[in-house]
């Protein structure tokens, strides 16, 4: 994925954060870092670069001002649609070797894997 998300300056987890933000606009820094059991700081430098490069931009929140709220940009909604296509040319790559059974099982594994860690947080 790092390699289709270079071209955009993206790397890491960054793509991760546009999609989240596209599900969940005006969610603040903090959420994102709860959501994927991150450190704040790492989601915080996260968006930084992403303000700069012009994917997001960044509010600090009237209820506390130690808090942003991120939205996409119309930059970072066009980047969306690249995203999703670097994520199914990323997939596609492995369901020749999975049967469709097989297919299933791994992502019902992985959603159980995710929601446990959602409700576990460190």
């Amino acid at each position: 994925m790092d390699d289709c998300m270079r071209p955009y300056d993206l790397n890491g987890r960054m793509p991760v954060y546009i999609i989240y933000l596209d599900k969940h606009p005006g969610s603040s820094q903090d959420a994102i870092a709860t959501h994927y059991v991150l450190d704040k700081c790492t989601v915080a430098r996260s968006a930084k670069r992403l303000e700069k490069l012009g994917y997001i931009t960044r509010r600090i929140n009237s209820e506390d001002r130690r808090q942003y709220d991120l939205e996409l940009t119309e930059k970072g909604r066009e980047l969306l649609k690249v995203i999703r296509q670097c994520q199914n040319k990323w997939g596609s790559r492995f369901s020749g070797v999975l049967t469709e059974q097989e297919q299933e099982t791994v992502i019902s594994l992985l959603e159980r894997l995710i929601e446990y860690v959602t409700e576990n947080p460190r």
